[in-house]
């Protein structure tokens, strides 16, 4: 085949090019055609953008391709961008091997229904082009058939689109749209091949007498009502077709329907009635063969109590499939092996509670050894018995997962729809019987995990991610779960990150983006650190007093009441530093701001002078950083360190460890005479003793 250089990324994922990962990696980069794609080769663009591993490796698949031969590539513009130029033309779509040979597995068949069908297409190319070109809807209801011929219409054509796609996979040159297009329309069928709207039922499908019979209960139902659900019912429930919306409705739902919120006894009068009307309605509908398989189901489920039957088998009209795991947790729970009430005990079905060998010995007055033989003989049981039912396909996806929690979507529907427990562990416990998963527990939550994933994430990484969730962070800190699974195969990180996504939302409250990125709110105040973002926003330095008011005024609520106590982790912090002994801080990246004393930036001017420098341009350079400071005070200051300051003729001041010109006279100080004082009488006597 053939691709030109405005050929979209769309139209070669849709040909099967190029992958579905590699195809929203390369999208979100903002490639979108081939040109542009092949412009990226050789210039290190998944470092660039930071690509996954597996786009890396499909993006290279393509490539090779490309350089192989097997797709042609033409740096010329196409007139249809979302087209690729087959090297042999494809048969036109009428013409297809496979179309044709499907229409002719159904064309012997005799009936209303295949009659019907010959007549609505009666040649392959109208039936092909009408349905694989969606110009037909599959689920279009022929009210002349009536319910049965409607059920058998839908898998006559359901069985036409399995022989295409048998028949189109066979194919040298397979049309990957055909088998897409027929897949989906498959699926459609499938979970819709009883199942049709309640009021074309009501309108089409049952007889005058049938319609009668509900209308004359629903009369009978309503006139027992009390005053004030009978007036509800004559304004918003007047007839019988109005109360087909709410079947299946769950009670807390009802009233919703009402626009007002009636009192709760009413609306479960309303209900009663609704349930009733709705097990009359279901009986009506059904025939001969719904009999058959509601039969069918009591002999392949014998543990189901009618109940339990009744709700299979409106399950199985409504979806198309059966509810295995509600079977399953009524096999567990009805059965009166002791082996499987023993494994029942052991993973807590029984009454809710994981029981340990030594209370289920006591239950059932044996040793502690032999309940733990007997569990693995019923798991053994359950397991064969499980494996015996032929639909788990229908859990296709859900068996796929690496790992199931309680936030995951499929348990969600599944719960939902098969009415189990709210429990979750019910729901892991029935999983691990089917395949090889293990049960992860950390606390009171728990997870189901293949084992594959199990053996590389440990009890170390969730704990690890729990210290995490209770870490004192001083500010919105996001984090990647791709840390914690870089020990992990690659092509099981993605899996892993899901499951600690998952894992961190039910048990840290943490919700992580399907990217694996969160964000840990702040939860503790770092006073050095918001010490060190004042200054930085004001610019420059700021005396201890400034900087504590506009601490409190960011957090009123913070413990710290005394200036003092502000004063330590501002000393502690590593770019904070104090300037001189007047309580005045800057940060150490500001190289316009002096951090000693006056006497050190005195020593410093000199330092830097050959000769002496006179008083004027010493107070000068200390007005800079010292504006507070005058001509006395540090004539004041270099008095009082003789040994440093020496003073020179013309009010010039030097160094005393610097040589400095000879034409520069040091001044002495000038020494005027002390007062005589009296010797002390001791000191007199003393003298005389002497003479």
């Amino acid at each position: 085949m053939k691709i030109y250089q405005n050929t979209s990324l769309k139209c070669l994922r849709d040909e099967g090019l190029l992958t579905e990962r590699a195809f929203h990696a390369l999208t979100g980069m903002g490639v979108k055609t081939t040109g542009q794609l092949i412009g990226y080769k050789g210039t290190g663009w998944e470092v660039q953008h930071n690509i996954g591993l597996g786009a890396i490796m499909d993006t290279d698949a393509f490539f090779a391709k490309l350089e192989s031969g097997q797709i042609k590539y033409e740096e010329s513009v196409s007139e249809d961008p979302d087209a690729i130029s087959p090297e042999k033309s494809e048969p036109p779509v009428a013409t297809r091997e496979s179309t044709i040979k499907a229409y002719e597995s159904i064309s012997g068949l005799s009936g209303i229904v295949p009659s019907f069908l010959y007549e609505l297409f009666p040649d392959s190319e109208k039936m092909e082009s009408a349905i694989l070109n969606g110009e037909y809807d599959v689920l279009t209801v022929q009210r002349d058939l009536g319910r049965m011929g409607n059920i058998e219409l839908r898998k006559l054509l359901q069985h036409y689109l399995k022989t295409v796609r048998k028949y189109e996979s066979k194919e040298e040159h397979p049309s990957r749209t055909v088998l897409r297009t027929a897949k989906k329309l498959i699926r459609r069928l499938s979970a819709n091949l009883y199942s049709f709207p309640r009021e074309v039922i009501w309108q089409d499908f049952l007889s005058i007498p049938q319609r009668q019979k509900l209308q004359q209960m629903f009369d009978a139902l309503a006139s027992w009502l009390s005053a004030e659900a009978r007036a509800l019912q004559r304004q918003h429930l007047p007839s019988f077709t109005d109360v087909l919306q709410l079947f299946g409705m769950p009670e807390a739902l009802v009233a919703e329907k009402f626009g007002f919120k009636p009192s709760r006894a009413t609306i479960h009068e309303i209900w009663r009635m609704n349930q009733t009307l709705e097990d009359a309605f279901s009986e009506e509908v059904f025939s001969d063969q719904d009999a058959w398989l509601y039969r069918r189901i009591g002999h392949c489920f014998p543990w189901l109590s009618p109940a339990d039957r009744r709700f299979v088998f409106r399950f199985q009209m409504d979806n198309g499939s059966m509810p295995l795991f509600f079977i399953a947790l009524k096999l567990v729970e009805s059965c009166h092996e002791k082996s499987i009430n023993i494994w029942a005990y052991t993973n807590g079905i029984i009454d809710g509670e994981r029981h340990t060998m030594k209370e289920i010995g006591a239950i059932f007055n044996q040793t502690q050894e032999r309940p733990r033989q007997l569990t693995w003989e019923g798991k053994g049981i359950l397991e064969r018995t499980m494996k015996r039912f032929t639909r788990w396909g229908d859990y296709s996806s859900l068996l796929a997962s690496s790992h199931i929690s309680e936030l995951s979507p499929h348990f969600r529907r599944i719960q939902e729809q098969e009415r189990l427990p709210q429990d979750f562990k019910y729901f892991c416990v029935i999983l691990t019987l089917l395949d090889d998963y293990e049960v992860v527990r950390l606390k009171d939550k728990e997870a189901v995990v293949r084992n594959q994933l199990r053996q590389y994430i440990s009890m170390i990484d969730l704990r690890e991610m729990q210290n995490l969730s209770v870490k004192k962070y001083a500010r919105d800190t996001v984090f990647d779960l791709h840390a914690l699974v870089t020990h992990i195969p690659a092509d099981l990180q993605e899996d892993a990150v899901q499951f600690l996504r998952q894992w961190a939302e039910a048990n840290t409250g943490i919700h992580f983006g399907e990217d694996g990125k969160g964000i840990f709110k702040q939860n503790h105040v770092d006073v050095g650190e918001e010490a060190y973002l004042i200054l930085k926003e004001h610019g420059k330095p700021m005396s201890l007093k400034t900087l504590f008011r506009k601490f409190k005024r960011r957090y009123p609520d913070h413990k710290y009441t005394d200036i003092e106590q502000f004063r330590v982790p501002i000393l502690i912090h590593e770019h904070i530093k104090a300037k001189g002994h007047a309580s005045i801080y800057g940060l150490d990246t500001w190289d316009n701001v002096y951090y000693g004393n006056i006497r050190d930036l005195l020593r410093l001017t000199m330092e830097a002078s050959p000769v002496p420098v006179h008083i004027d341009e010493l107070t000068e350079a200390a007005q800079k950083h010292f504006p507070k400071t005058n001509v006395v005070s540090i004539m004041s200051s270099m008095k009082q360190c003789e040994k440093t300051f020496v003073p020179f003729q013309g009010n010039c001041y030097g160094l005393a460890t610097k040589n400095y010109p000879p034409e520069y006279i040091v001044q002495h100080p000038v020494l005027r005479g002390k007062r005589r004082q009296k010797p002390s009488p001791k000191t007199k006597k003393t003298t005389r003793r002497r003479r």
